[in-house]
């Protein structure tokens, strides 16, 4: 964030108030609501009603459940849930701004059949997009709070978020960036060939000892390679060197190279944090290997999150 005065979740008289940026956190995530996001799919009428995060700060599989439903994310196939970080950004918003009302999901999951078939529809639906991960709502609200949200949220630097015409706003949990209907769409007709790609992890906040999911997205193509060893950077300073799980036992691997073959072998990646782990900022880097692209960047790095 380029002020460095205003660092934290809420926003007051056009300033982020700074506080600790563990202050009142009660799960995984720097932006959180109360744990109950109310949310009814437009076009299936399937609506949810369980809290998702329980009072001691654990996830509620019944209403994770409910709400794969509603953003009718096939989860058994795919072997996980709707994004619980973009749940929790949903959350926020709906707290924040909308509070008692039920937001109108428009487009949750989308597979990547159907989302082919709408960019041949030549609707604004991007060849990488995180729709196709469950990481990402379309939601219908009017077009004056549309614009305030998406004014106020960009400012964050921590998701997605999309303005289109008509009170349309699309809220995602992927690469921090922002965009209106006019620049939704890259205007060249080159391939992406994981110009996109992305290092994302499954929460904000951890423990030392804890558990921590890492996956691709903004994928295009397939295969590609990543390098064995991931970099532990500590406010943005090289700290350490780490080899995580690559939990896809044909997963193909050379001397320092795992061939990524297909969408599981990029979305199930696990390391245990050391013990020892001192408090605070992190990222991770990872750099690419053997099957790379034109447009494909050497490596990535993940967002911030802190050891707590």
């Amino acid at each position: 964030m380029k002020n460095s005065k205003c660092k934290t979740v809420v926003f007051m008289m056009g300033c982020l108030i700074p506080f600790s940026v563990f202050a009142g956190a009660k799960g995984r995530f720097l932006y959180e609501g109360d744990g109950q996001v109310v949310i009814i799919n437009k076009h299936t009428g399937v609506k949810n009603s369980s809290p998702y995060r329980l009072n001691d700060g654990t996830y509620s599989s019944k209403a994770i459940k409910e709400l794969n439903a509603v953003f009718g994310m096939p989860a058994s196939s795919l072997g996980e849930d709707v994004s619980l970080r973009l749940i929790s950004i949903l959350d926020y918003l709906q707290d924040r701004y909308v509070q008692g009302k039920t937001l109108t999901l428009i487009s949750g999951y989308r597979s990547p059949a159907y989302n082919e078939k709408l960019r041949r529809q030549g609707k604004t639906a991007g060849q990488t997009s995180y729709h196709r991960e469950g990481m990402a709502a379309d939601i219908e609200i009017t077009p004056a709070l549309a614009k305030k949200i998406w004014e106020e949220f960009r400012k964050l630097d921590y998701g997605g978020i999309g303005i289109y015409g008509k009170g349309e706003l699309h809220v995602d949990s992927g690469k921090p960036r922002f965009w209106t209907r006019e620049t939704a769409l890259p205007q060249d007709k080159e391939p992406p060939e994981n110009r996109n790609i992305y290092l994302s992890i499954d929460q904000d906040i951890y423990q030392p000892g804890g558990a921590i999911r890492f996956f691709f997205s903004g994928i295009s193509d397939y295969p590609f390679g990543v390098k064995k060893t991931f970099r532990l950077l500590k406010k943005g300073k090289n700290f350490n060197t780490f080899m995580p799980e690559f939990r896809r036992p044909d997963a193909i691997q050379t001397s320092d190279c795992v061939s990524i073959q297909e969408r599981k072998d990029a979305r199930l990646i696990y390391w245990i944090l050391p013990i020892h782990l001192s408090k605070g900022e992190y990222a991770v880097e990872v750099q690419f290997c053997g099957v790379s692209y034109k447009k494909m960047p050497l490596s990535t790095i993940s967002r911030k999150f802190w050891v707590h």
